[in-house]
């Protein structure tokens, strides 16, 4: 996620470049798929009811994490239908704050999400957790295929 957004920091100061709307195109198609609907859902089916039914503060950081994932993907929305009309001062302060919630969640993720995870599944329900998070990926191929969405951002 963290290579999505350094590029969405290098475009989003280009815009008045035709190639850089296409190429911002391109990245949110991984924003929307990859992201959205393998990348959060795994963390949200699998990894955050653990935080959640241990409630306190790690229920609190999976529910937060929870919030920024729907304005993470209203955000997806907003440069989708700006880039359809090519507004271009809409899509540089979307660009702005997805960046900018990007940034936060990706280090707090990195940092404080998985670190409780860690510490608050058991082995054996990790191993259960890793099978189901494999299950998943195989089910959903298309979408978490990591490959084909590095494909694409190597292109850029």
């Amino acid at each position: 996620m963290q290579n999505i957004n350094n590029y969405l920091k290098s475009y989003k100061n280009n815009l008045y470049d035709k190639q850089t709307l296409s190429k911002i195109s391109k990245i949110l198609f991984i924003l929307n798929n990859f992201v959205s609907k393998c990348h959060h859902k795994k963390e949200e089916k699998f990894i955050f009811p653990y935080l959640i039914n241990k409630g306190g503060e790690e229920a609190s950081l999976a529910n937060e994490m929870i919030n920024q994932h729907r304005m993470i993907e209203n955000l997806e929305n907003q440069l989708e239908s700006n880039l359809n009309i090519k507004s271009l001062q809409k899509i540089n302060q979307i660009l702005t704050d997805l960046v900018m919630i990007l940034d936060s969640h990706i280090q707090e993720e990195n940092s404080v999400v998985f670190a409780y995870a860690e510490i608050s599944i058991d082995e054996f329900e990790k191993e259960i957790v890793l099978k189901k998070i494999d299950y998943f990926e195989k089910e959903n191929s298309e979408l978490c295929n990591k490959d084909k969405y590095l494909k694409i951002l190597n292109e850029l």
